[in-house]
């Protein structure tokens, strides 16, 4: 084995270990839920199934592993196919396939789903090996069989686990097989046919790995478990992702504004400019992209690696249906743009040779700049940079999702029903209540997944006591809306996590809905306009359990992910929605004349601490709703301060403080806001009460 290549396995396995040593033990954001309750149970993840990721991450658990330990070793091990991929372009350059390396380990995006449970990791280590095969066999370190034998089989596990693959294969892998052919001959004509029959067996592990799909369906029948896939119509519906569409990142039912093709480009542009030093993406653009193209040399390689760059972004840009407009979106397009950073890598080491090469000619510079001079210079940086951030770049210890998860089930009521909309939010619960066995006894389902025809009979199997009154919820002869749900189940609690589809209104003529932490209750309209005392102590309860969650601790990360922002803004507006029921619930009481003044005085006093609460301690909440969390808070505090006869009452001062706090809170939040969210005329009569409030004396 030659010297550098043991060089490429040493930066590989210690990658691997930094990665492994933050990977996140618990579940991340977006379909890191689902995905990792598959796993646990072995079922079928959404389209187009992943079974490979799935099967891998099956088999660390049984072992004690996690998702997040498989995708840290996947993360380190693509960076050591990433330096020795260099290190053959460039003829044996030490520090340039270095440098290449630290540009993809030092990624924030790389780093980011290397610490995570997603399929993205193990994709990159996919497409690593594949480039390296690829670009070894040009640089005539690898001869034509392996080349073939190793590009099917790892083009068939690619193609199982993360299907932008075949991105890179079309273009990388068929034009290196067509040049096999082309120009090389094979010793007999009998082992053509050989090496050919070889080549398809070893791609058929596509094959092996699609029908754990199957085998799951027929077997384990998960609860979890996505599809139809029992069926060979049912399994080429979910391996294509007809229900997206194959290359499309969102469900064909979502509405989105048009995507601009160039606005995905220029932000794709970006993103990569925001993932390396610019002086290393310069050397990456002029080196190892003009330059590859002027050398004879490498000419051949460049040609290839650009092709394979411009076939991603062109076929990619324009096929994705999700725009931009927003972080969260932003960031699930930025996990595949992770693919083509892998060839941005490839193109710095590339220039960072040529750099060598004209360096190595300059006796002045030669002894400066040498090889072992650039490499101790690149470990030294990579170093002080994980050392000195190691907060920040840690997520062992990160569970804000898994708390977000439980805190969102932990005051629902035994043997209740919680229905949920949203990646986030269902995955959430789903890993909860599967890998923790936390609330095992709510019933929980996806909104969306009611729509499907098959969701319905295999929900039915999983949870007996259920009644769905039609064959999905649809609008359609067979189907059921919210109504006939509610109905149907009127013998225990249902919540709703966030909101039905648009259209089914036919509930609110006999149901209304009130926040319980972060879901809202269905509740009769004969029960909630009798208010008993029961209800009263069970509602004080409930929100008891909501209230200062272990969610609240996530805004003290150093940094933080859109999916962890999402369910943060979500908590506070939860707790805010909460506070405002109980004020109009109290102010409701006060109009009919009902004889509660305990009631009314425990709601009030209790929409006033969650109010303080919120405005003290809201760090990552949403403006619109901090302002009108301030607005409400001031309120109250004005009506106490009125309801207080005895002028020298020494809580007077304490309450006119801190309705000038809510007021100047309010004030400056709202300016804050964009201007369609504004209310310049509100802001200025807010103003006007806060200076009287600051003008009125009080008795000492």
């Amino acid at each position: 084995m030659h010297i550098s290549t043991y060089s490429s396995i040493a930066v590989g396995i210690t990658c691997s270990i930094v990665l492994s040593m933050c990977a996140s033990k618990t579940v991340g954001g977006g379909d890191s839920g689902e995905l990792l309750s598959v796993a646990w149970e072995g079922g079928v993840a959404h389209p187009p199934g992943y079974p490979l990721w799935v099967t891998l991450v099956w088999i660390v658990n049984r072992f004690g592993g996690t998702g997040g330990l498989v995708s840290g070793i996947s993360g380190g091990l693509s960076v050591g196919f990433t330096h020795n991929t260099v290190l053959a372009l460039t003829g044996g350059w030490g520090g340039a396939a270095l440098i290449a390396a630290l540009c993809q380990f030092l990624s924030p995006g790389m780093w980011r789903y290397s610490v995570h449970a997603e399929v993205f990791a193990l994709n990159n280590l996919l497409c690593s090996i594949l480039l390296n095969i690829t670009l070894r066999y040009y640089t005539k370190l690898l001869h034509p069989t392996p080349t073939l034998l190793l590009t099917a089989f790892f083009s068939g596990l690619a193609l199982a686990n993360q299907q932008t693959s075949v991105i890179f294969i079309a273009p990388g892998g068929l034009l290196t097989i067509a040049h096999c052919f082309a120009f090389h001959s094979f010793p007999r004509k009998e082992k053509l046919f050989t090496v050919l029959f070889s080549a398809l067996v070893l791609a058929a592990v596509i094959v092996v790995c699609y029908s754990q799909l199957v085998i799951s369906s027929y077997f384990v029948q998960s609860e979890n478990t996505w599809g139809a896939v029992f069926t060979i119509k049912g399994l080429l519906v979910h391996m294509l992702r007809m229900e997206y569409g194959t290359f499309s990142l969102a469900n064909s039912r979502a509405r989105y504004a048009k995507v601009d093709f160039m606005n995905t480009v220029t932000d794709y542009a970006a993103f990569t400019a925001d993932q390396m030093p610019h002086v290393l993406l310069a050397v990456g653009i002029v080196g190892g992209i003009v330059g590859g193209l002027v050398f004879t040399r490498t000419r051949l390689t460049t040609s290839l690696l650009l092709v394979m760059w411009l076939c991603y972004i062109l076929f990619f840009g324009k096929l994705t249906n999700l725009p931009l407009d927003t972080d969260l979106f932003r960031s699930v397009q930025e996990r595949f743009w992770l693919q083509p950073y892998l060839l941005a890598c490839i193109f710095v080491g590339s220039g960072m040779g040529m750099v060598q090469d004209v360096v190595d000619k300059l006796p002045v510079l030669r002894h400066v700049a040498s090889d072992a001079s650039i490499m101790v210079v690149a470990v030294s940086v990579a170093a002080l940079h994980v050392t000195g951030n190691w907060e920040a770049l840690d997520h062992s210890d990160n569970s804000i999702i898994l708390d977000f998860a439980q805190t969102m089930l932990a005051p629902l009521d035994d043997d209740s029903i919680l229905i949920s909309k949203g990646d986030i939010l269902t995955n959430s619960v789903r890993y909860a209540r599967c890998v923790h066995n936390t609330r095992k006894d709510v019933h929980h389902f996806d909104l969306e997944l009611m729509r499907a025809a098959w969701y319905v009979p295999r929900a039915k199997r999983h949870h007996k006591n259920v009644v769905f009154p039609g064959t999905s919820y649809n609008p359609t002869p067979g189907g059921f809306d919210a109504l006939k749900f509610l109905n149907a189940n009127s013998d225990r609690a249902v919540y709703l996590a966030y909101d039905l589809v648009p259209g089914d209104k036919q509930w609110q003529r006999e149901y209304s809905k009130i926040p319980i932490g972060m879901a809202d209750e269905f509740i009769r309209n004969t029960d909630l306009q009798e208010w008993s005392d029961d209800r009263h102590v069970k509602y004080m309860r409930d929100i008891s359990k909501t209230f200062k969650s272990k969610v609240e601790e996530g805004v003290h990360r150093v940094t933080r992910e859109p999916w962890e922002d999402l369910v943060i803004a979500d908590y506070w507006a939860s707790l805010f929605r909460m506070a405002n029921f109980m004020v109009n619930k109290a102010e409701e009481l006060q109009k009919q004349g009902v004889s509660r003044r305990a009631q009314i005085k425990q709601f009030t006093e209790r929409a006033l601490e969650l109010l303080t609460h919120l405005q003290d301690n809201g760090k990552g909440a949403e403006p619109f709703v901090l302002s009108l969390c301030s607005k409400l808070l001031s309120r109250m505090l004005v009506k106490e301060m009125s309801l207080i006869d005895n002028p020298s009452n020494p809580r007077l001062e304490l309450l006119q403080k801190s309705a000038i706090a809510a007021l100047d809170s309010y004030i400056r939040v709202s300016r804050s806001l964009p201007h369609k969210k504004r209310n310049d005329k509100e802001i200025a009569l807010m103003q006007k009460q806060r200076d009287r409030l600051e003008k009125q004396k009080i008795k000492k």
